[in-house]
């Protein structure tokens, strides 16, 4: 028999006949042929695709044996290939490719369903696709939702306080006001670190504070930040940590020497990816 068979290439990553393929990157074009030549009609449809496209990416080739598209977001876009010959009739296949984010992670798509088996050259392993995936959980996209709903929850909870209180300095000579541990190589991948700071100072002065690597004896690039407000003033910036344990102070200072009762104050100063 020759029936509808999918098989999809996208440069070195090649899928088995009939197989659903993962690990499909953005941008890159995908080919998807009928492995079974000899048909009198092909037709190609993309019936399901990421959700935060309006439309689906266009199709070339629709009516050919190969047809060929390019995914430009990560997610799971479902395949249709209905096969006509004189021999075998109609013939229907439903298969998917999945397009990984940054950091390998397939967000699963209402389309994918049990009939769209064998994740896979392992088949022994292959259970019904979709939201279950293999059975070694290799293809789990449930899981990888899962875990990018994680890692957006864990930006709000991965937060490192550095000063608390009121802490001044009416001087231009750098202050330690407060002090903090960090090992950056402990941070999950693919997120900002972000310094915040606020400040306050006398009018007509500049109040300045950085994050000062006190094992490395030197400011962290990129870490000063200042402000001319006499009411609280809310900075960041982003920088890029060491990925080794350090001890972080965190130092104030007005850029000239004040006079009595003139001082460049910290209310808060913290750590946090984002």
């Amino acid at each position: 028999m020759a029936i509808a068979q999918i098989k999809f290439t996208q440069g070195a990553n090649i899928g088995g006949d009939g197989q659903s393929v993962i690990g499909f990157v953005a941008d890159t074009l995908v080919s998807m042929t009928d492995v079974n030549g000899g048909a009198t009609s092909w037709a190609w449809e993309i019936i399901n695709w990421p959700g935060p496209l309006s439309a689906p990416p266009a199709l070339t080739g629709a009516a050919a044996q190969t047809a060929t598209c390019t995914p430009t977001l990560d997610g799971v876009y479902v395949i249709k290939l209905t096969r006509v010959d004189g021999v075998d009739g109609t013939t229907v296949d439903v298969k998917f490719f999945g397009v990984v984010d940054a950091e390998g992670h397939i967000l699963p798509s209402a389309g994918m369903s049990g009939r769209m088996a064998n994740v896979g050259a392992t088949p022994a392993l292959a259970q019904a696709a979709g939201w279950m995936g293999r059975s070694d959980a290799a293809t789990n996209v449930f899981l990888d939702a899962y875990l990018r709903f994680m890692k957006t929850a864990l930006r709000t909870l991965l937060f490192y306080p550095l000063v608390a209180g009121t802490q001044s300095n009416g001087t231009n000579v750098w202050k330690r006001i407060g002090s903090f541990p960090l090992d950056a190589s402990k941070f999950p991948s693919g997120m900002d670190v972000k310094f915040r700071v606020v400040l306050e100072v006398t009018s007509g002065r500049t109040a300045e504070c950085g994050l000062y690597n006190a094992t490395d004896g030197a400011f962290v690039a990129g870490s000063t930040l200042s402000s001319t407000s006499v009411e609280s003033e809310l900075l960041e910036a982003t920088v890029t940590l060491p990925a080794a344990p350090k001890l972080y102070e965190v130092q104030l200072r007005m850029t000239t020497m004040g006079t009595f009762g003139e001082m460049a104050t910290c209310t808060s100063a913290s750590v946090y990816l984002a």
